[in-house]
């Protein structure tokens, strides 16, 4: 299978990419002293009040790009593309690394899951009163969370935070068993109901096998 393109400039780190020194927006945005364009809100902000607001993270589309920069364009040209020195020093800041975590909190609570550890990346289901099944069929039907998720993805290695990615993915293929393995879920409603992972492998595995080989696995 050939690897998709942006995964490919991804691995090789991006190689016709240059640094901009002058291009801080990712930085002061997660330093909590710039307001992301265009909800006009700052990271911590953003941590406090869209927690569990599931409509607003569905339909906005403008604030992955800054909750989640890479060192490529996305759809909101109001933010900016992740830069060389600033990844230095994000990884080099606690309190960066801490909100970044949080933004990672954020995401998979929006998708019906919660991290376990920050030390082995484990991921689980939401836990009541949250309805991790619920999050799980938006998912399936919203298909433009792939893209939000190969970012996710990628944004946690720049950080340094690679480990994440594999309990992530390490979660999902877990819960495809639950549907393609003979396992009933209690949230399976209606026969003909898409599961979890039929999602994931038409767009996350194809795109993110190599990425988890090349850059998460290696950890074991």
């Amino acid at each position: 299978m050939a690897i998709p393109r942006d995964v490919q400039e991804f691995l090789d780190a991006y190689p016709d990419v240059e640094d901009d020194p002058a291009a801080t927006a990712n930085f002061e945005f997660y330093s909590n002293k710039l307001r992301c364009r265009p909800d006009n809100r700052t990271i911590e902000e953003i941590h406090e009040t869209w927690v569990g607001d599931y409509d607003k993270l569905e339909f906005k589309h403008g604030y992955i790009q800054w909750l989640f920069p890479i060192r490529e364009y996305g759809m909101n040209y109001e933010s900016q593309p992740l830069q060389t020195h600033e990844i230095q020093k994000m990884k080099a800041d606690p309190a960066v690394v801490e909100r970044v975590l949080e933004s990672y909190r954020l995401m998979l609570d929006f998708y019906g899951m919660r991290l376990v550890s920050t030390e082995t990346g484990l991921v689980d289901r939401t836990l009541p009163p949250r309805n991790f099944g619920a999050r799980y069929r938006n998912l399936v039907r919203a298909s433009h969370n792939n893209l939000r998720i190969s970012r996710i993805l990628k944004c946690l290695s720049e950080m340094g935070l690679e480990r994440l990615n594999a309990g992530f993915l390490l979660h999902v293929l877990t819960e495809q068993i639950a549907w393609t393995d003979g396992g009933q879920i209690a949230y399976e409603t209606r026969k003909n109901e898409r599961g979890l992972g039929i999602s994931y492998e038409e767009f996350v595995w194809p795109r993110m096998d190599t990425f988890l080989r090349e850059k998460t696995m290696r950890m074991f």
